[in-house]
């Protein structure tokens, strides 16, 4: 069984697609896969059509449609695209663009992050929470010397739940440097 990644694409506050990552749910790996996602679909002669967008970074990337339905409405939406059929790996990401198929992925997703293209948003949900110290002490039978204090935790200067497309290489530094936030609710932990 894998770390299961599911990031959702939404437009018009409704998902448009999401993919599926067996591997991918881990809080940097996850991050950097919405950031090579994002930069292609931001690309001046991607971002006219986020799906089909999608689906073609699914497909250079060793991944692809995921269903006969959504390969099916695929077909339909563009169809003088030559859709990938063979050698599309789940580890690569898996699309899927009807309600169907994306209800299908994220029955199988531990983690998501949500791409929020109204309001230019990542909404990231991969963390573990915690609701204080003593519950982190408590799980990890830490040691008296190894207890975190309240001191341990980094209070980032931006949110690393909800922060906008401009700031993920912020984020990325600030999750790549710590392992305890303080998040918008809770203690979060990385997932590593």
């Amino acid at each position: 069984m894998g770390q299961r990644l599911v990031i959702n694409g939404i437009k018009n506050h409704a998902p448009i697609f999401n993919i599926y990552y067996h591997w991918s749910a881990y809080t940097e790996t996850a991050l950097h896969e919405t950031d090579q996602l994002l930069k292609y679909l931001l690309r001046p002669e991607n971002c006219g059509d986020l799906v089909l967008s999608a689906i073609e970074y699914c497909e250079n990337n060793g991944g692809g449609i995921t269903g006969d339905k959504d390969f099916e409405e695929a077909k339909r939406l563009y169809p003088d695209h030559n859709f990938k059929t063979d050698d599309i790996s789940r580890n690569n990401g898996l699309i899927a663009i009807t309600a169907d198929g994306m209800n299908n992925n994220m029955s199988w997703a531990e983690e998501t992050i949500d791409i929020d293209f109204d309001n230019d948003l990542i909404n990231n949900n991969v963390f573990w929470g915690y609701d204080d110290v003593d519950q982190i002490n408590e799980e990890y039978e830490y040691n008296e010397d190894e207890k975190l204090k309240d001191s341990d935790i980094l209070v980032p200067h931006i949110s690393v739940e909800q922060f906008h497309f401009d700031q993920i290489d912020e984020v990325y530094k600030i999750i790549a440097d710590n392992h305890w936030f303080q998040g918008d609710c809770c203690i979060l932990s990385k997932i590593e």
